[in-house]
């Protein structure tokens, strides 16, 4: 009988194994989800251990995560950008950073890496008709209504754009990196080909101290890449934390600006610090490492004039790259150390 026993256990051995490492897969794959989630979902189990309710949550984030599989590259990048109803009708924003990546030097390949996250369903059915990768942020009830044009600094603008920071933090924690982009910014070269391969944040810069790795830069999250890791995840984490120390009123960029020039509390571990950088180190003798046009400010903030202020067509992006758009000059800037920029005309528009 021994021997029987000896020799089930002989053949088990393999079916244990195989369980084992299953459970070892499911705890990483739930430790690297946010906590808040999984007690939400884990509270849904009752006492007869029947699986719990596909809730919309779940279903959103399955949809989610079938969208940035579809759109992301080899390594699980995905290009994002986001837009509202106001900036998705025809021959507005959408069109022509559409367009850039088709007519800019070897970017056209990289449209299909492009996800568009809508803010509404009219900017969802837009998107529809003329992109494949869509995703439609859905907002909780009584939530504000993002379909609309929304004035900088003003209260729903600021939780638009905090409401973008906790979705750049969803995609992390699903394990996708991303390079965020303004709608705005155009692509008229690749700027993943100057983002250091060692580093899990780079981040353009309204003003840029000629260090890289200076905490005193001061950072636009309107271009931002962000490597998909546990330490990126907990400085999102403590980035909206960090928001509570600060008057309402102050936006996710100035709050990230404020709270890295702060002196580091004793408790905080170098190691937890992401390795960042300014996009585009360039050497000093290096002009325009890459150029993307960011459109005229006063038209993103008037886009019921658009039409007339492009002559109700969208301008070629000839006329935008090397001519000019609405009777104004393109406002032409270089890129020299590591990313500094240079206006070498009125700041009506600005190069990455």
């Amino acid at each position: 009988m021994a021997c029987k026993v000896r020799g089930d256990m002989g053949k088990l051995i393999p079916v244990i194994s195989f369980f084992l490492g299953a459970a070892l897969t499911a705890a990483f794959v739930i430790a690297t989800m946010d906590i808040n989630w999984r007690l939400s979902a884990l509270a849904s189990w009752n006492n007869n251990d029947s699986p719990p309710a596909v809730t919309d949550e779940m279903k959103a984030l399955s949809e989610l995560t079938e969208v940035l599989r579809n759109a992301s590259m080899d390594d699980r990048t995905v290009i994002m950008t986001s837009i509202n109803r106001a900036y998705a009708a025809p021959g507005s924003l959408l069109d022509l950073f559409l367009e850039s990546f088709r007519l800019g030097e070897g970017t056209e390949p990289l449209l299909k890496h492009v996800l568009i996250v809508a803010m509404d369903p009219a900017a969802l059915a837009r998107c529809r008709q003329v992109h494949p990768h869509c995703y439609l942020l859905r907002r909780p009830e009584g939530a504000v209504d993002y379909s609309d044009e929304k004035r900088f600094m003003s209260k729903d603008y600021l939780d638009m754009m905090w409401g973008r920071n906790l979705f750049q933090q969803t995609i992390l924690q699903l394990g996708f990196n991303f390079l965020f982009t303004d709608i705005d910014i155009m692509w008229f070269r690749n700027p993943l080909r100057h983002i250091a391969i060692t580093s899990d944040i780079a981040v353009a810069n309204d003003y840029y101290n000629g260090d890289p790795e200076s905490l005193r830069n001061r950072p636009n999250g309107g271009f931002l890449y962000v490597r998909a890791a546990r330490r990126t995840v907990d400085f999102y984490r403590r980035w909206r934390d960090a928001r509570r120390r600060f008057p309402p009123g102050t936006n996710e960029q100035h709050v990230l600006e404020r709270a890295q020039a702060e002196p580091q509390p004793p408790r905080r571990r170098p190691d937890a610090v992401p390795r960042h950088g300014a996009l585009g180190r360039a050497s000093a003798s290096s002009a325009a490492t890459w150029q993307g046009l960011n459109v005229q400010r006063q038209m993103l903030h008037r886009p019921r004039q658009q039409g007339a202020r492009l002559g109700r067509r969208p301008p070629r992006l000839e006329e935008l790259h090397g001519g000019t758009a609405g009777g104004e000059a393109p406002g032409r800037l270089r890129m020299d150390h590591a990313g500094q920029v240079h206006p070498l005309t009125p700041p009506a528009a600005a190069c990455y």
